[in-house]
């Protein structure tokens, strides 16, 4: 994961690229009519049922509670695809290959953490650092009058104690 909020993740046969941008964000909220915290809450709900199992009755419960939409999947992966870099035609015969042929419940955990990513960014890395620099610490940062090859200026004069005399013509 990356502070930009892409992910690799295996799919199908090989790792591929992930991104949800507020571009891709907002086609899946049009085509679900949820906005992304939304979409991350349904997913999430439906990847705590299937840990649970759906034999047990605290998964049977969470399962009945989760108002998971298949679109929620769909789109959060297909769209993610496509901000990845994968060209639309492309990413919509795998989507079509994985999701739509397949179980449901196979993708899910895969497109929560694509909408994790596109919520929350790196979670790995601290705040303040940015492309793998380290901000610079207090102790290392210099004066501008330090690092220049201008003489120091001068302190400051103080203002005199006379004022100009007003002209009496």
């Amino acid at each position: 994961m990356s502070r930009d909020a892409s992910i690799e993740l295996p799919f199908g046969l090989e790792a591929r690229a992930f991104r949800l941008g507020i571009g891709e964000w907002r086609r899946i909220q049009e085509a679900t009519d949820a906005g992304p915290y939304e979409i991350c809450g349904r997913l999430g709900a439906a990847v705590r049922a299937a840990v649970q199992g759906l034999t047990s009755l605290e998964g049977l419960l969470l399962a009945a509670n989760c108002k998971l939409q298949v679109d929620d999947v769909r789109q959060v992966l297909y769209q993610g695809l496509v901000g990845g870099g994968m060209p639309p035609n492309d990413a919509g015969k795998l989507v079509g290959q994985l999701v739509d042929q397949r179980p449901i419940s196979e993708q899910v955990g895969t497109a929560y953490q694509v909408a994790i990513a596109g919520l929350a960014g790196a979670g790995d890395e601290p705040p303040g650092e940015s492309g793998g620099e380290a901000a610079p610490d207090e102790s290392s940062r210099t004066s501008p009058t330090e690092s220049s090859a201008s003489p120091a200026s001068t302190a400051t004069a103080r203002p005199s104690a006379s004022r100009r005399r007003k002209s009496t013509k």
